[in-house]
Formats: structure tokens, C-alpha cells, sequence
């Protein structure tokens, strides 16, 4: 209850540092700290305007979450359908206990509440959570929700200015997706844990997970494989044609590129071939030269700040919106959780220019934007969430010492970007060139910058100078060289991050602010892998979709994420108010998948028995390991070398006394069983390495397709051979053979599982 006096105004944010900035802006910096119940969450005071008492203070994030009711804790004696009609309760988090208890004791004696959340739909959420726990100690407080996109003094202020009532839509959608994400999530996990997890022995806790999400994410990495897997490569032949010309005085070799690109009859691309090499003078048939201006980029949005820095700099994109939102936390970006890629009219950009002149690097583009030299005006891009504006820099990092090398270089990145789109398109002359050899054209285009400018501070893709030379038209042209080149269709590769986050924008799966967490749950719970930036599906990942698959339950497919966010943006938007009912009718329909999965459970346990091995198998496997104990270590001179699995499923040679002793050595890929014999090494005797065992080493078939393997074992599908460094020349071979063998079958990623 508030008392008389001065008004008293309770303000709180979503994190710490956010409550700080706008403290320190409201009170010009003259707050002081008073009593916190929760370390985590400081509380500052402040007089404003005179008659106003001021106190900031936090939360950390969410404050309340769903759960179950206890009694449906028992995974093995709670009936999978009793889930979907549980009564979930909402209750402070065990990680906000603190949070929620200063809030309770702080609020009791305030006229006004102001909720500076994130403005986005989870933030409208934790504010709800923040009202709710606020009001059931002091019901008769003014709530207000302040709008804005950085913590900046004119944000702030403008916020402080338009302030508005909460929006429960925005909460709304919220609480349906965490009932339905809980609710198909528990059921669909627990259903795969009891079922079939003895056949993920690499899963941590061997607990099988679902996601709403989860699952049509990893659907994307598993069609892509299937593609590659499926792909039939085909044979083609096609020309190249080099000529040498002068460019810039000094004689430069041209590359044209055969119009026809390509043919895939040998026969007749040799009649080509032979045709113009006997008749070597063709003629420059036509020249074109085109002034182009070459766009520069539209303003960034959440997913293309995702999509640019896993390209640019390989970043995860989780580790991109944990650097961008500490960034946003201390005043130096604008809000990084938008879809929008237009700049306002109303909006004021030039503040944000002139933060730039103080940067060292950048202070010389920046002036020449703001004098209007270099002025273009952002580009309107299509996307308008009429919540936020597009990702911009909002002030000058100043060396910041809080600031890691990575945040400076993302900051950076935002920096160029936003300079670049406010600057001026580059110019440039294109150069076509078509050389004619009877009824074959030829072709080589150049390009010749006449205009670097946004070039000069932002160029991704490396757009530069190529020029061709000047040549006649009519002119006679002899090749300097011509090739005539055999190869073959490639599959597409393997998704890249920045792929896969396209492909979920495009499909619907997730959000702008939380496609990041889906892909890096499929990484978590063991069922993709990224090397070198490529997504591929481990072996229970992509069994387990298919057991689901083949059986008629597309559960990787994006439809049914998808339609779930079509209906959470209706509510979001107050098309729908009868929330409960959309939670049902999704609820209802994987009820029914539910009842169908459950029936053919055991067709899916043979399916996956078929192409996994069982925890029982693996175990049996590390058991026959631990008899491999072929030789004394000969670094350590104590303990015994072993052969062992890695945490990848390879094996490897490593001494039984790690991590004391490190030694290790390479062993061939794709060794499907491996012994220790009685037959000890005579070589390894004669060096005086003691009894050195000799190992049978038995090969996956599809390494003995390689020739050079299938020779160096006589035709076998095994060898027994002395596997200690520098003895058996063989086995070297057969390492490097086998490397090379695996990427080919990476390439078509065939998994070796037996």
C-alpha cells in the first residue's frame, strides 16, 4: 500500500547491467544503492523531479515456470496420456527465489510500477510474472510498460514519455508455447527414454529428448544428409579456353568460360575439342561494357546478424546473441531481438553516425556519411516487426576494458554494417567479353570499380577489381590454351549454420530470438554434430527420425512447428482470444500421433535394434577392449597400451595409465573388430621393445571397396599386424588409405554401426 507523500515509482528490468543504464540516466547518475534481497538483482534509489522517489531493481531472466504436479513425476507408472491433460502450475523458479522475495519486500509502498522488459513477447511474459508477484502484495499499484529499443538517454527519456499498459496478448502466446513445448516435450521424451534408450549409449543420462522444435531443426540436418546420401552423381565434360591480353601493361592470362557450360556426351565434347584446336582463330563476336552499381546491404535483423557472423567469423549463433545481448546490456548496440529490417522515417539516425567519428578506423567513412558526401540513406528492406528497429550501434565503445576481443570484433561487424547501409551504392563498369569458334562461344567478364563506396568499409564477399583488358570487337583470337576437362555432379553439402538458419526462418521453426537455441539443443543432446560448420546427424539422430519416419510419423517435418507459431502470432496479435482452445486443438493432434506411436512401438525398436548398436553391445565391445593390452608402454615403461574407443566411436591406442601417461597412437578407420593374438612381433623383439602382440584387425565392408585397401589385405576383409609406431610399413598405409577412404564416405556420410 502506498504511503503519502512523495509518489514513490518502482521500476524493474531484465537484467542487472539494464537496470544500472537506466538508473544512471534517470538520475544523471546520482543514484544510491539501498538494501537487495537478492545479490543478483541490486536495488537503486534516486529523487526525481522533486516530488518523486525512484528505485531500480531487477530480475535475472524468467521468474516463474510451469511444471508438473508431483504425481506425475513417476516416468515408468504415469500413463504417457494423463500428461496432456495435466494440471500444470506455474511457480517462482528455484534459480529466482531471491529475485522474487526482493521483490515482494520492496514494493509494498509504491504509487507506480514501471517495467522496463525486454520488448519483445518473452519479455511481456517476465513483465506479467513481475505484476503478478507485485500486485498480490500491493494490488492497488499503478502499472506502466515502458517501450524502448537501447539504453540510451534519448531511448529512455522518449520511453519515459509514452509509456503504456502491459500487453497481455504478447504474455499469451508465451504461456501457450511453454504449455505445449512442456506438455508434447515430456510426453514424447519420456516415450523415447523407456523405449529406446538402451540404443543411444553416447546420449548423456540416455535420455532421448523431444522438442517441438528440437525435432523439425534436426529434420532439416537429416533431409540434407538423405539428399547427399541418395544423390547419383553424373559424368560430364566441358571446355576452358585461356587467352593472354595486356591489362595495365603487363600481359595477364583471361580465363573464358564455355557458354555451353557443360555436355555430358565424351564423344562429342572431344569433336568440339578437336574442331577448334585444329582451327585455332576464332573471333571477339561481340563486347559489352555496362556502368552497374553494386547494392549495398540492407539494415540487420536478428537472423541476419546469425546468419552474416557464422559465415563471416564461424561463430555459433548462440555465442552471436550472447555477445549481442551483452552488448545491448551496456548501452552499445540497440536491442538485438528483431525482425525488422527498415529504418523508420522518424527515426533520427545521424546521432548514431557522429558516435562513430570518435572510432579510430572508422572516423574518416563516418564524416563523410555525415557531411553528406557519402550519404545514401538506408535501404528499405521487407521486414517490419513494429516492435524494434533493425540492429544498430547507439555509441562508441571506447576501449572499453569489460569488452572481450570477441565482443569488440562483433561490435565491429554491427558498425560497418550499419555504416554501410546508410552509405552509397558502389559503382562499377562490367566488361562482357564473347570470343566465337565456329558455332562455340566463349565468355570472360571483368569488372573495373569506379565507386568504392560502402565497399570501402564493408565487403563481405570480396567484391573487387577484375579487369579484362581492352580487345576489338571483330578481332581475330588465337587461345593460349585450351583444356578439355572431365568431372561430375556434386551433391548439395552438408548445411552450414547460416543454411540451416535460413531454412528454419523460412519453415517457421522457432523465432528470430530463439532459432539459435534449437540448433544448439540438437548439438546437446547428441543428436548433430558440426565440423568445419557443417550440420551433420549423429546415428541415433538420424534413426531415430526415420524409425518415426518409416512408419508414418513425419515428427522431423517443419508443418507442425509451423503452424503452432502461425497460431501463437494470431494471439500475439489479438486475433484469437480463446487461448485455451489453440493449446487443445495442438495438444489433441499429437495426442492422436501419440496413440499411433505407441501401437508400433515394437516395429521402431526392431527398426532402430537393426541399425544401432545397444548399450548391451557396447558394452560387450568395451569389454573385448579391455584384452588388448598388446605391449608395455614405451613412454612410461609401467603401464600397458590398450586399444579404446574415442568419445567419436573411433579407436585408438592409448596407455592404461592416463592421464598420468598421454601416449597414444592412430589406428586405421573403419576397424569393425580388433584382437590381440598370441603371435608376438619378431621386428619389435629385435629392437628390444619386449613382447609386442600381434592384432587381427577386421575391416567395415565399405573401406575393403577401396582397391588399395582390398590388395594390402589380399583380398581379405582382415590383417594381423604389429600395430607399434614405425615397425609394420603396412600399417601406415593402411592409415592413410583408410583416412582417405572415410572421407569419401563422409562425404556420403555412411555410418558405420556394427
Amino acid at each position: 500500500m502506498a504511503t503519502s507523500g512523495p509518489r514513490r515509482v518502482l521500476c524493474v528490468a531484465e537484467k542487472h547491467s539494464v537496470a544500472r543504464g537506466i538508473a544512471t540516466i534517470l538520475s544523471n547518475g546520482r543514484f544510491q544503492f539501498g538494501k537487495s534481497y537478492s545479490k543478483f538483482n541490486p536495488v537503486m534509489n534516486f529523487y526525481r523531479n522533486d516530488n518523486e522517489i525512484y528505485t531500480v531493481t531487477s530480475v535475472s531472466g524468467h521468474v516463474k515456470g510451469y511444471k508438473f504436479p508431483e504425481k506425475y513425476s513417476d516416468w515408468a507408472n504415469t500413463p504417457l496420456d494423463e500428461l496432456f491433460d495435466a494440471q500444470l502450475e506455474k511457480d517462482i523458479l528455484p534459480s529466482s527465489k531471491f529475485t522474487a522475495t526482493s521483490l515482494k519486500r520492496i514494493c509494498k509502498d509504491y504509487d507506480e510500477l514501471i517495467l522496463w522488459l525486454d520488448c519483445d513477447r518473452e519479455g511481456e511474459n517476465i513483465a506479467f510474472d513481475v505484476l503478478d508477484i507485485i500486485q498480490n502484495e500491493n494490488p492497488s499499484i499503478d502499472i506502466y510498460r515502458a517501450k524502448f529499443s537501447a539504453v540510451t538517454p534519448k531511448d529512455v527519456t522518449n520511453a519515459m514519455n509514452s509509456l503504456e499498459r502491459p500487453n497481455k496478448n504478447l504474455s499469451n502466446a508465451v504461456n501457450m508455447r511453454q504449455e505445449i513445448d512442456l506438455k508434447l516435450g515430456a510426453t514424447f521424451t519420456r516415450f523415447q527414454t523407456l523405449n529406446f534408450s538402451k540404443y543411444s549409449p553416447g546420449i548423456r543420462n540416455q535420455v532421448l529428448s523431444y522438442g517441438p522444435c528440437q525435432f523439425p531443426t534436426l529434420g532439416l540436418v537429416v533431409d540434407r544428409f538423405k539428399e547427399i546420401n541418395s544423390f547419383v552423381p553424373e559424368q560430364f565434360w566441358s571446355l576452358k579456353l585461356t587467352k593472354r591480353f595486356k591489362i595495365d601493361g603487363k600481359m595477364k592470362t583471361v580465363k573464358f568460360h564455355w557458354k555451353k557450360e557443360r555436355i555430358y556426351d565424351e564423344q562429342e565434347c572431344e569433336a568440339i575439342f578437336e574442331e577448334i584446336k585444329n582451327n585455332k582463330n576464332g573471333v571477339i563476336s561481340s563486347i559489352t561494357k555496362e556502368k552497374k552499381f553494386r547494392r549495398r546491404p540492407e539494415p540487420l535483423n536478428t537472423i541476419g546478424l546469425q546468419k552474416l557472423l557464422s559465415r563471416e567469423f564461424n561463430l555459433d549463433s548462440k555465442v552471436t546473441m550472447e555477445i549481442a545481448e551483452k552488448l545491448y546490456n551496456m548501452g552499445y548496440i540497440s536491442y538485438p531481438r528483431t525482425e525488422t529490417t527498415i529504418f523508420s522515417k522518424t527515426i533520427n539516425l545521424r546521432p548514431y553516425i557522429q558516435e562513430q567519428m570518435k572510432h579510430p578506423e572508422y572516423s574518416e567513412f563516418a564524416e563523410k556519411i555525415n557531411s553528406g558526401e557519402l550519404w545514401g540513406g538506408p535501404v528499405k528492406g521487407k521486414l517490419d516487426d513494429k516492435a524494434h528497429p533493425p540492429i544498430h550501434p547507439v555509441k562508441y565503445h571506447s576501449d572499453d576494458p569489460k569488452l572481450e576481443p570477441l565482443h569488440v570484433k562483433v561490435y565491429d561487424f554491427i558498425v560497418k554494417h550499419f555504416l554501410a547501409c546508410v552509405s552509397k551504392d558502389a559503382v562499377y563498369n562490367h566488361t562482357k567479353i564473347t570470343a566465337k569458334f565456329d558455332e562455340e562461344e566463349f565468355i570472360a567478364s571483368g569488372n573495373e570499380i569506379l565507386e568504392q563506396n560502402y565497399l570501402e568499409i564493408y565487403n563481405p564477399y570480396k567484391f573487387s577489381d577484375s579487369m579484362i583488358g581492352d580487345v576489338e570487337e571483330g578481332r581475330s583470337i588465337t587461345p593460349a590454351g585450351l583444356k578439355m576437362e572431365e568431372s561430375s555432379t556434386q551433391p548439395p553439402p552438408f548445411l552450414s549454420e547460416s543454411a540451416l538458419i535460413t531454412l528454419m526462418d523460412k519453415h517457421g521453426i522457432g523465432t528470430d530470438a530463439t532459432i539459435h537455441e534449437h540448433i544448439s539443443k540438437i548439438q546437446m543432446r547428441g543428436y548433430a554434430i558440426k565440423e568445419f560448420n557443417m550440420f551433420k546427424p549423429t546415428p541415433i539422430g538420424y534413426h531415430l527420425l526415420e524409425a518415426y519416419s518409416n512408419f508414418g510419423f513425419e515428427l522431423g517435418k517443419p508443418e507442425i512447428r509451423a503452424d503452432m507459431e502461425r497460431d501463437m502470432k494470431k494471439i500475439a496479435e489479438g486475433e484469437v482470444k480463446d487461448v485455451q482452445k489453440i493449446v487443445d486443438k495442438h495438444l489433441n493432434k499429437m495426442r492422436k500421433v501419440l496413440h499411433e506411436v505407441e501401437n508400433k512401438k515394437d516395429k521402431m525398436e526392431k527398426y532402430l535394434g537393426k541399425h544401432l548398436v545397444s548399450t548391451e553391445n557396447k558394452e560387450a565391445k568395451l569389454a573385448l577392449l579391455k584384452k588388448t593390452d598388446f605391449m608395455t608402454c614405451d613412454k612410461c615403461k609401467y603401464d600397458s597400451l590398450i586399444v579404446r574407443y574415442s568419445r567419436r566411436g573411433q579407436l585408438f591406442v592409448a596407455c592404461e595409465g592416463f592421464p598420468s601417461c598421454r601416449n597414444t597412437m592412430n589406428l586405421p578407420e573403419g576397424i569393425k573388430f580388433i584382437k590381440k593374438t598370441k603371435k608376438v612381433c619378431p621386428e619389435c623383439e629385435k629392437n628390444n621393445k619386449g613382447p609386442v602382440h600381434i592384432m587381427k584387425l577386421q575391416f567395415s565392408q565399405d573401406f575393403l571397396k577401396d582397391p588399395e585397401i582390398s590388395a594390402l589385405l589380399d583380398g581379405k576383409d582382415s590383417i594381423d599386424i604389429c600395430i607399434c609406431k614405425n615397425c609394420d610399413a603396412r600399417m601406415k598405409r593402411l592409415i592413410t588409405l583408410c583416412r582417405r577412404q572415410n572421407g569419401k564416405l563422409t562425404r556420403k556420410h555412411t555410418f558405420i554401426t556394427d
